[in-house]
């Protein structure tokens, strides 16, 4: 059992921490993804980058980008174990797209943005390995082109916005933890 001063000790450690993470439901989304995680005591930085690039028969799944946040954790776990515990942070992102599932496409010409708050808990599953489960709140911003394919070419359906407020992200990560 740990004692409570020993769990304080995480907190006021001076040494950075970092950790490796990938967002499952991006995996099944067929987006691969991976962000890089380093924290000092309650407070982290992370860094995420997510692409996929499919296609074929007149269908896309294409998009690319990244997302920065940050976050402080706190409650009991988060002073027995490092990136443990629940926590609140702020995230800002830029992507762009290219999606045609069906009769009509969608296409980012230049950057979306993405930008809001989010809150998660984070728990350990082995010594090294946290579940991170994590929603945010917030707004999306973005040109697109909707487009069709006829006659063995695109054809441009019109220029439109995008201007979304709502859930714009959910995580359910495995986390590595890095080092001791």
């Amino acid at each position: 059992m740990i004692s409570p001063d020993a769990c304080e000790s995480v907190n006021q450690d001076s040494r950075f921490h970092f950790a490796l993470r990938s967002n499952g439901l991006l995996d099944i989304a067929l987006i691969p993804n991976v962000t890089f995680e380093f924290g000092r005591g309650r407070y982290s930085g992370s860094a995420t980058w997510a692409a996929a690039w499919w296609g074929g028969r007149n269908k896309c799944w294409r998009m690319y980008g990244g997302e920065a946040e940050w976050r402080c954790y706190f409650g009991k776990a988060s002073g027995c174990q490092t990136f443990a515990g629940h926590h609140a942070g702020v995230f800002v992102g830029l992507f762009t797209y290219d999606i045609k599932l069906g009769e009509v496409g969608r296409q980012c010409p230049d950057v979306a943005a993405s930008w809001g708050v989010s809150y998660g808990y984070s728990f350990p599953i082995a010594r090294q390995l946290n579940l991170d489960l994590n929603i945010g709140l917030g707004f999306i911003h973005s040109h697109y082109t909707r487009y069709r394919y006829m006659c063995d070419q695109h054809i441009c359906d019109g220029n439109r916005k995008l201007h979304y407020f709502g859930l714009v992200k959910a995580e359910v990560s495995i986390v590595w933890i890095l080092g001791k």
